[in-house]
């Protein structure tokens, strides 16, 4: 779907126990990467609020990120500084994220 600057779609995420479709939506910026079959990593802090403490788990990889507390643009930084391919925001709300 393609709501503007703002797309979603449904994604495939695999962890050691599950495998699951969860919905996203995602805003253009940045450079593009194939991302078919990439790993990913929990920031640490989880709302990236500061600068990220765990950047040797992140690098080449998305960071997963929980929606609050700053704005997203700050999240995407301070992932991209700490080496990751991309974010995934984890929605809190029952409401599709509409990134700002």
């Amino acid at each position: 779907t393609d709501l503007g600057n703002l797309q979603t779609g449904i994604m495939t995420v695999q962890t050691e126990t599950e495998r699951k479709e969860v919905e996203f939506s995602w805003a253009r910026f940045g450079s593009k990467a194939d991302l078919t079959a990439v790993e990913a990593a929990v920031a640490d802090p989880e709302t990236a609020e500061r600068a990220l403490d765990n950047p040797q788990d992140l690098q080449g990889k998305l960071a997963i990120v929980k929606r609050g507390v700053n704005p997203f643009f700050e999240k995407c930084e301070r992932a991209a500084d700490a080496g990751a391919l991309g974010v995934v925001i984890v929605n809190t709300d029952e409401e599709l994220i509409v990134p700002s």
